[in-house]
């Protein structure tokens, strides 16, 4: 079995928040504006994926509901669909 790269979750929040420009209280605020909703949709579907973390370890990173995670996902599947931006997030793919 092939051993990926792996990095933590709070490593892969804090690289999302930092290419979107968002403070971290403001991923973690109950704000759903544009940028935010982009970036948990992109946090929540590579920590679920890519990185098999729980749905609920990635609410509770978020401080988000588990529910709104699993929507998160969703959005962040058609967002990431095109390889070329799976790739700046995580190059061996």
């Amino acid at each position: 079995m092939k051993k990926r790269n792996r990095i933590s979750l709070d490593d892969l929040i804090l690289k999302v928040a930092t290419n979107v420009d968002l403070d971290m209280e403001d991923l973690k605020s109950s704000k759903r504006n544009r940028k935010v909703s982009y970036a948990r949709a992109v946090i929540s579907y590579l920590a679920v994926n890519q990185l098999r973390c729980s749905a609920s370890e990635v609410a509770r990173k978020l401080r988000i509901s588990g529910m709104g995670v699993g929507k998160c996902v969703d959005r962040g599947k058609k967002t990431l669909d095109r390889a070329e931006i799976m790739r700046e997030y995580f190059p061996q793919v």
